[in-house]
């Protein structure tokens, strides 16, 4: 009898020995977990700063092209009245050189070449002064 309360003392041991260690992972398992539920917590928060953080920059990066396409919309405004202006203004020149007497044209033509002319002689003798100092 004594040996079989010694060995249902040695199989009680075990079988708590056993049952720490099983608490002793549990606990273990417990805090891995935990720390598991914290590092996923943060990389989720991280992650939906970054995504904050992107979405604004595109919010922004779609304001800037709207503001660019108003622009090029306006230009393109702007080119189209201009160059409307431009056909109403060639055809007032063509109006206006047709009712245009053909002597006073040919002695524009002349007033013209002359200036020409001079403003050659001009420049060819500012030429020549500035090249006499340098002799």
């Amino acid at each position: 009898a004594v040996v079989s309360t010694q060995s249902g003392h040695y199989v009680r041991e075990a079988e708590e020995k056993k049952l720490e260690k099983a608490e002793q992972f549990l606990e273990e398992d417990a805090m891995m977990f935990d720390e598991f539920l914290k590092e996923n917590d943060k990389n989720s928060v991280e992650a939906i700063k970054q995504a904050e953080q992107e979405t604004k920059a595109k919010m922004e990066k779609v304001s800037e092209i709207k503001k660019i396409q108003a622009q090029i919309t306006a230009l393109k405004s702007e080119i189209s009245k201009n160059e409307d202006q431009l056909k109403e203004y060639q055809t007032y020149k063509k109006f206006l050189e047709d009712l245009t007497p053909p002597e006073w044209k040919t002695e524009r033509e002349k007033r013209r070449t002359a200036r020409r002319a001079e403003r050659k002689k001009e420049k060819s003798t500012d030429c020549d002064s500035a090249l006499i100092p340098l002799l």
